[in-house]
């Protein structure tokens, strides 16, 4: 039996959009240009949005096409960057939606206290996520998503300068590159982009702007650089065991990935040691996602390091503590001992309540500095706004 489904892709204008596809395999059709994800109202019937505009329009599964005029439900309605519109429908007509939006984000210091001892510039309107500080400790990296000069949700690259705030442009491909990760020596960065429409591959630049960008890998989702710069961690998706954890050589005349955690449990967000002999990430092994550590190049089992779940590690700069968000979204700090090939984890302890998702789906949007301050991207406000909720739409 031939069974559709719908999904979300994004990256260039060209290919941004709701498409459908089938179990049964065949190529995936894009019958509607779309900002963000859909749903389906009734049968044959789907909404979704272009810029602000919430719509209903009658769809064609078996043609993978919309069929007659769009008709307009609501206008504004509000959505966020990660392509989540601010609606949600029942296939018996009832539609509710937001007008409202989430404010600026901004990149604020925090002592291990978590008192607030300054900020990086002015609060951005345009979205930050996962900030990653220059070895040299004078830039942070982060993915930003453009809502200005008609760039309506393209995300790329930017650096920020640590002490003036100043933006400049990374990258500015079309399509969402993220995910940045710093070269040890500060001379290029990874990142992560969809350019093929489908999936994310793995890219390199160099941060003078000389030469162009390298393609690493196909199909892959970044996580760290080792300190030594010979290994990239990342992670990519088997149909089989879910979500798993890859490394790739950056030195060497064999450069073949090799698997770090590829177990039926979902593994990602992995962050190296800084001698590289351990990897600590995240798993769900246990029912719910915990944080581990495991050496590295040679797996040896895992060892706990959350107790009462934990994702999103982070190493610190002389590996003496591994920071992770409980689910409560307190900011955890596990005290770490290594002696030769052994690691021990100590119990954790929470330094102090953050306003940061406990997200397993991406990086925690937060990192150390090497004189041990957290630099924390968080919202500066949330624009709340009443929730409008239509009984019985049809569209006829």
């Amino acid at each position: 039996m031939d069974i559709t489904f719908s999904s979300y892709v994004r990256g260039a204008p060209e290919n941004s959009g709701i498409y459908l596809g089938s179990l049964d395999g065949g190529d995936p059709k894009r019958p509607a240009a779309a900002e963000t994800a859909g749903a389906d109202l009734a049968p044959g019937m789907i909404v979704f949005m272009r810029q602000t505009a919430l719509l209903a329009q009658h769809i064609d599964v078996k043609r993978g096409e919309l069929t007659g005029d769009p008709i307009t439900i609501a206008d504004p309605v509000g959505s966020t960057v990660n392509n989540f519109g601010g609606f949600s429908v029942s296939t018996e007509g009832a539609v509710a939606y937001r007008a409202g939006k989430a404010g600026p984000r901004e990149l604020t210091w925090y002592d291990r206290a978590g008192k607030a001892t300054g900020t990086v510039g002015e609060p951005d309107p345009d979205f930050l996520l996962h900030p990653e500080i220059s070895p040299d400790g004078k830039q942070v990296a982060v993915q930003r998503t453009s809502l200005i000069n008609g760039e309506n949700n393209n995300t790329d690259v930017w650096l920020k300068d640590l002490a003036s705030g100043v933006l400049s442009r990374f990258t500015s491909n079309t399509a969402a590159d993220n995910f940045p990760v710093c070269s040890p020596d500060g001379a290029r960065i990874a990142f992560a982009s969809n350019r093929r429409a489908f999936s994310f591959d793995l890219y390199t630049k160099s941060t003078s702007g000389s030469g162009g960008e390298e393609l690493l890998l196909e199909t892959q989702r970044l996580s760290d650089w080792s300190r030594d710069g010979r290994s990239l961690l990342y992670s990519r998706a088997d149909p089989k065991t879910g979500s798993d954890l890859w490394a790739l050589p950056m030195t060497g005349p064999d450069r073949q990935p090799m698997p770090i955690a590829n177990t039926r449990f979902d593994e990602r967000n992995a962050q190296f040691s800084p001698d590289g002999r351990f990897v600590a990430y995240e798993t769900r092994e246990s029912g719910r996602f915990e944080v581990v550590v495991q050496s590295f190049p040679v797996p040896s089992g895992t060892r706990p390091v959350s107790t009462s779940g934990g994702m999103q590690p982070l190493v610190r700069a002389d590996g003496r503590e591994i920071y992770f968000i409980a689910p409560d979204g307190r900011l955890m700090a596990a005290p770490v001992t290594i002696s030769g090939t052994t690691f021990a984890a100590g119990a954790p302890t929470a330094l102090f309540a953050t306003r940061l998702p406990a997200n397993a789906a991406n990086r925690l949007p937060s990192a150390v500095s090497r004189d041990g301050r957290f630099l924390v991207n968080q919202q500066t406000e949330t624009v709340s706004a009443p929730i409008t909720l239509l009984m019985s739409w049809k569209l006829k």
